[in-house]
């Protein structure tokens, strides 16, 4: 915790890793993570354990994810806090490319607006609390999927996808092209889409 609300951290010898996006290596470097359900539920069951896939310090030097933030604390008041937190930005990075691949629209959308509130219980110190267990059994069930690798580009604080491929992959560019696929037909899902994609007057469901 920092007690200057206001200013920033001057030093940078008080800082675990090099954060810093201008001191960070000049070098581009491609970071490959193979993920599997195991993997996920160890994550999920162990959080306090450092990130087997992601435990070699090379990463450190691109200065990814320091955070320097001003909080809302449990008590009321209000902190000022540094966070440096490599690891699990290149891990998340990599599960939400993933979960691009095998998660469809509605399970995406609903599995991150209940992760906001899954944090906050596990924020809280209800870890034990009904709500929490349910949301446990929920994240289980949609991470079943959550197998592949990725490829990601590490470069002076950002982290971006180089490639990515899953065994549970849902895109198909034979389904999904709307140029060269032999599936997919525009024309007709517009007229058959139940979800209402032409115009009200068109649709007998609406």
């Amino acid at each position: 915790m920092v007690e200057n609300r206001l200013v920033g951290m001057k030093s940078h010898s008080v800082y675990e890793t090099p954060g810093d996006t201008i001191m960070a290596a000049a070098i581009r470097e491609l970071e490959s993570l193979t993920l599997d359900r195991e993997i996920m539920q160890w994550i999920h069951s162990c959080p306090q354990k450092p990130l087997q896939p992601v435990r070699g310090g090379h990463f450190l030097q691109h200065g990814i994810e320091r955070i320097d933030m001003v909080e809302n604390c449990l008590v009321g008041m209000k902190s000022h806090g540094v966070y440096e937190t490599p690891g699990d930005t290149i891990m998340a990075a990599a599960v939400r490319e993933l979960e691009s691949l095998t998660l469809d629209r509605e399970i995406m959308q609903w599995k991150y607006i209940l992760a906001l509130k899954y944090t906050k219980l596990v924020y809280v110190g209800r870890w034990f609390d009904p709500l929490q267990q349910s949301m446990d059994a929920f994240m289980e069930k949609v991470t079943e999927t959550t197998t592949g690798s990725v490829t990601l580009k590490l470069y002076k604080g950002s982290v971006n996808i180089a490639s990515r491929k899953s065994p549970y992959i849902l895109y198909g560019e034979d389904i999904s092209s709307f140029e060269n696929g032999k599936i997919y037909n525009q024309a007709k899902t517009l007229r058959d889409s139940s979800g209402c994609m032409v115009s009200p007057h068109e649709c007998e469901q609406c």
